[in-house]
């Protein structure tokens, strides 16, 4: 069920710059010369969660002179990776992406995942986004006043299971929430179940329910691993759900290698309608429409195909 690589791709160690204790991120370490990066450009700590285990995080700062980067210093992105993966893979992406965005990004490995100890499981991933968000609104509260949860395939589960969490509880610093390549449910990405088994894991199709704050969903139309039917079951059952984007010809792991221009315009989007309060101005719209289009608002796995996607015409057309 889980894949970290092996061995981990990123070391992390304290060193003294200026005589002041930092600690540097190395990664690609596979490369005759890996590549070491010091604050102020990311800083890595190792936190410890609920479950004792201690686990790695990256806080990366957004940098750039863009007018998004010109904007109150209040959003952060705090991201949760897929399964194959760990923070080292993830950093290049991550650091072009909080140049490009604006934004700040908050990321952490999941226990048993590069240089975090443990092993991964329901339990301690579920409790490894808990505090990892619960340190970034100590650590960065000024930065952290609107939190977008940005995760992607795995990582998708966790963002719902805290967005709900958070929000049964009233806690209003979430303000958004990108789910990337994401899944109803561990059973549903086996075979088609209509109701939530008791042994099943990461029910996102049930938790989304309660999640009260804007979700952007983005799949591949020609996903194989977890097909695009897995969003129409999520944006089904959202509260304030916002444009979908079906990306064409485009699988799993490859929305922004294919469209990588298409994909910062389209987080960007979502991004200021969040800052702005407008996210979830065509909620009622799209919910309209997505449920005149599916066959169900249910549980259903039953869905179209991606050739009968609800349309994103119309709507939001602009994006």
């Amino acid at each position: 069920m889980y894949f970290p690589p092996q061995p981990p791709t990123y070391r992390v160690e304290a060193s003294n710059a200026n005589g002041t204790r930092e600690n540097t991120f190395t990664y690609a370490l596979h490369l005759p010369r890996p590549v070491v990066v010091r604050p102020p450009v990311v800083h890595a700590e190792t936190i410890k969660t609920s479950n004792g285990e201690d686990i790695v995080t990256l806080w990366i700062p957004r940098r750039g002179n863009t007018p998004q980067s010109r904007r109150a210093d209040d959003t952060t992105l705090l991201f949760s990776h897929g399964n194959a993966t760990d923070l080292g893979i993830c950093f290049p992406v991550l650091d072009r992406l909080a140049v490009a965005l604006g934004v700040n990004i908050f990321a952490y490995d999941y226990s048993g995942y590069g240089g975090s100890t443990g092993k991964p499981s329901p339990k301690n991933t579920n409790a490894d986004i808990e505090a990892a968000y619960e340190y970034l609104r100590s650590k960065y509260p000024q930065q952290s006043q609107k939190v977008i949860l940005y995760g992607q395939s795995l990582g998708t589960a966790l963002s719902v299971y805290l967005g709900s969490k958070l929000c049964l509880k009233g806690d209003t610093a979430v303000a958004g929430a990108i789910l990337h390549s994401p899944l109803m449910s561990a059973l549903r990405c086996l075979r088609d179940i209509e109701q939530t088994k008791w042994y099943d894991v990461y029910p996102s199709i049930d938790d989304i329910k309660n999640i009260t704050f804007p979700i952007f969903l983005i799949h591949g139309k020609e996903d194989a691993d977890i097909p695009i039917h897995h969003t129409f079951g999520l944006l089904a059952n959202a509260q304030v759900p916002y444009e979908p984007w079906y990306a064409e010809s485009c699988g799993h792991n490859d929305i922004e290698a294919v469209h990588p221009v298409l994909y910062r315009q389209k987080l960007q989007a979502f991004i200021d309608d969040v800052r702005d309060g407008k996210a979830n101005r065509f909620a009622d719209s799209i919910r309209a429409r997505l449920h005149a289009t599916l066959p169900s608002h249910s549980l259903s796995p039953v869905v179209p195909s991606s050739d009968e996607a609800p349309s994103s015409a119309g709507v939001m057309s602009s994006r």
